[in-house]
């Protein structure tokens, strides 16, 4: 049985029948309580909803202007409604619209404009005004006198979900509230989509939410967040949904209407207690409102109910778009595999993957895989005979690993095209620069199978990348793969497995080299790379499996249990986290501390031969022991300044929500993990389903990525193993015969200086003072944590 929430849509084909059960959102997704926005009650103890002023008084002035904001206060407005827009340099503005049309006679998009030229431009409408800042609402609104008018912010979906929600935390931060009243009582975050939830969360803590949207079956989902409110359009709630408004009402979350502008809607609202009435104009609500009493009949026409049935439709068509195009639609990873090591890792990778979605060694779905409920298509396509192949493309320099691979049981499942195999054969020899000189020779080939993989996808979000940084191919032809990636599809996503040597007892003596130069890459051309270093993966593999000396396969086990179960909330989604960027931006304050370490518990028989067994697992033993550093798959030697400054642990099986409750609490009253004394100090949590296809032996699983300060003595023996070599001028002569040293070795300078910034970084972040330090500029790679 899967503990969770209510179902979620798949889209409204089908009657909306197709529905599937979906995870807890996380902790760190609970929002206070907008207190200060539920109705008011009269001297009779009745409640009576607050006026809230849609785009100000637009019954009467320009829409979105501070003329119809202070003329909505003027004649009684409890609240203020407002639109988000972002300009090219990055300024909130106050627009519904995402082009100067309408209200300005000018065709351009806000996004294409400067604020410069958007201020100088006057609404057409009288009286002509210029179109705002979210910055001039909130100094009107800190005036004396105004401390209980409060605003509802609609951010709108046609900017970059990271860019607008981390722009406007930036604006709230800089306009000074009175005293009296902070901004988090004063202002509420108004929300479409869910993908935003963990952006308010991560940029505006603290602040209350509300779910804007037009179907209540939608609207019934944001339930499991605790304190979301609900801004719905009117219609929708008439006559149907009063058990949508009692349900609300009983959980104590605020409920509004939009957009209510006829006297008999108004005096509905009224009667069956809403909590807010967004309407044009706040003047007449005020009016009705004062005259309302219990005998008054609410005068709805059946023109007016036709009126009601005609917009439900539309809303209902509306819906259906939005779930297109901002809903549950598959967001497809392309996986390259560079190297031995990466090819090994991809080839159990993917044999567990098919194994989790009932995909036979053909990839045809096995007869008993009905359930349904899960997201094949992220990582694989149906063929023309519907058959599931990989989206990925196997890269090697030298064909004994590729070989092996075209042999296996599993070699139908992938696209044979998607292949490379270097002419010559040869491999890199363990060096990088050679790896490297042979990107740049054979990029075209490889670059056509991306584009090809590319074009058949619907929705691509981004790629993964699996390779080893030690040997030759996996960090030379890995790190120009990298460069191209981020040169050819700038706006999406690259997330790296990326397996560090054993810097105890590596058997590749230029390993530093290699890793050095690799890091530089993964430092500026990834935005999450998961790294997992061999002699950690020994450790485990070791206790875990009673082996003295584990093998690769072994190892390679335990990379692909953590690659599968990191990836699990992709395949069965929920609310949050159910995409790349939803992972990523809950993990990654700032673009260059983007390496993560990781932890698994229990592995167990079904996913790692001759594993401990675990008698019983709960969720306080599974997220205690993927706090304990022997768990973790990086071998670091944290300082006692070292901490966390982000976790996220994705729980599978027979979790009850109040279980990760009562965990989260005992582990914070023992104190076990360490946060950044800047940022939240709180543990996310996704609960998933596990695979309905594969046995499991125990209850509860769990997977922990985190981001921790204490990866970066890691980093730094890397840097003095790299010094110690290049002190003695230890190996270079093969370095200097390839492209990337004929001018010298400046190459290796550089990389050294971005490992060591990535270092500072890291340990700056363990400060108080972090985010007010000034900071030389950087050449690193942009931030495309996008929504």
């Amino acid at each position: 049985m899967v503990i969770g929430v209510p179902p979620v849509f798949e889209g409204l084909t089908r009657e909306l029948g197709k529905i599937v059960e979906q995870p807890l959102l996380g902790p760190k997704a609970k929002f206070p309580p907008a207190t200060f926005g539920f109705a008011r009650k009269d001297l009779s103890g009745r409640r009576k909803p607050q006026a809230i002023a849609h785009r100000g008084y637009k019954a009467k002035f320009a829409e979105n202007t501070l003329g119809a904001f202070k003329g909505a206060v003027e004649v009684g407005a409890d609240g203020l409604e407002t639109d988000l827009h972002l300009t090219r340099d990055g300024v909130v503005v106050l627009s519904h619209d995402k082009d100067l049309k309408r209200c300005f006679g000018r065709d351009e998009k806000i996004i294409d404009c400067d604020y410069e030229f958007i201020s100088k431009l006057r609404t057409l409408k009288e009286p002509h005004e210029p179109m705002p800042r979210l910055s001039d609402l909130l100094e009107y609104m800190a005036q004396p006198g105004l401390e209980n008018i409060w605003v509802l912010l609609d951010i709108k979906l046609d900017n970059d979900a990271d860019d607008v929600m981390r722009l406007i935390g930036d604006t709230i931060g800089s306009v000074p509230p009175l005293p009296s009243r902070p901004w988090q009582s004063r202002i509420v975050l108004g929300c479409w989509a869910a993908k935003y939830l963990p952006l308010c969360s991560r940029y505006l803590p603290g602040f209350p939410v509300s779910h804007i949207g037009f179907s209540t079956l939608v609207a019934s989902h944001f339930f499991t967040v605790p304190n979301v409110s609900f801004n719905m359009a009117h219609a929708v709630m008439m006559p149907w949904d009063r058990l949508f408004i009692r349900k609300a009402q009983s959980d104590g979350r605020p409920v509004y209407a939009w957009t209510v502008n006829k006297e008999c809607h108004m005096r509905w609202d009224i009667r069956h207690g809403l909590d807010g009435v967004v309407t044009d104009d706040p003047k007449l609500f005020v009016q009705v409102r004062d005259s309302w009493h219990e005998g008054v009949k609410d005068g709805v026409s059946v023109m007016a109910w036709l009126d009601v049935l005609r917009v439900n439709f539309f809303c209902l068509i509306y819906t259906f778009l939005f779930q297109l195009r901002f809903g549950f639609q598959d967001k497809e990873i392309i996986t390259l595999q560079a190297g031995q090591c990466g090819n090994s890792v991809g080839q159990q990778f993917w044999q567990q993957l098919c194994q989790e979605h009932g995909i036979n060694k053909d990839g045809n779905l096995e007869d008993f895989a009905t359930e349904g409920g899960d997201r094949k298509d992220v990582f694989f396509y149906q063929s023309d005979d519907t058959r599931y192949i990989p989206r990925a493309i196997l890269l090697d320099l030298e064909p004994r690993v590729l070989h092996s691979i075209q042999a296996s049981p599993y070699k139908n499942i992938y696209n044979p095209e998607n292949f490379y195999i270097h002419k010559d054969g040869t491999g890199a020899g363990n060096n990088w620069g050679m790896g490297y000189s042979m990107g740049e020779q054979v990029h075209e080939d490889i670059l056509d199978m991306i584009d090809r993989e590319a074009d058949g996808s619907d929705s691509l979000e981004g790629f993964m990348m699996l390779h080893s940084i030690a040997g030759g191919t996996g960090s030379g032809l890995g790190s120009y793969m990298l460069e191209r990636l981020n040169d050819r599809f700038p706006k999406k996503l690259i997330q790296t497995y990326s397996v560090f040597p054993n810097t105890q007892d590596g058997d590749i003596v230029v390993q530093p080299y290699n890793s050095l130069l690799s890091m530089r890459r993964l430092t500026q051309n990834a935005d999450s790379v998961v790294v997992l270093d061999n002699g950690a993966l020994t450790r485990i593999a070791a206790d875990r499996l009673h082996v003295m000396n584990p093998s690769f396969e072994q190892t390679n086990q335990l990379v692909s249990t953590v690659m599968s179960a990191s990836t699990t909330t992709l395949r069965y989604p929920g609310y949050m986290h159910n995409d790349l960027v939803g992972i990523v931006a809950s993990l990654i304050p700032t673009p260059r501390c983007h390496f993560l370490m990781t932890s698994y518990t229990p592995f167990s028989g079904e996913n790692v031969e001759q594993a401990k067994t675990v008698r019983k697992t709960t969720v306080l033993d599974v997220m205690r022991r993927l706090l304990q550093p022997k768990n973790r798959m990086v071998s670091t030697n944290p300082t006692k300044k070292s901490c966390y400054m982000s976790i996220l642990n994705i729980i599978q099986g027979e979790a009850d929500p109040s279980d990760v409750h009562k965990s989260l609490m005992r582990i914070r009253e023992r104190r076990l993990a360490t946060f950044i004394p800047w940022g939240p100090a709180s543990i996310q949590v996704a609960l998933t389903k596990k695979s309905p296809y594969v046995t499991s032996s125990h209850r509860v699983s769990g997977l922990m990525l985190a981001n921790h300060t204490g990866i970066a003595t890691l980093f730094k023996r890397i840097v003095a193993q790299y010094s110690t070599l290049r002190k003695r001028n230890a190996f270079l002569e093969s370095y200097k015969r390839e492209v990337p040293f004929k001018d010298g070795l400046g190459e290796f300078d550089e990389a050294k200086e971005v490992v060591q910034g990535l270092i500072a970084e890291y340990e700056e972040a363990e400060d108080a003072d972090y985010l007010t330090k000034e900071t030389a500029p950087t050449d690193e790679a942009e931030d495309k944590r996008a929504g």
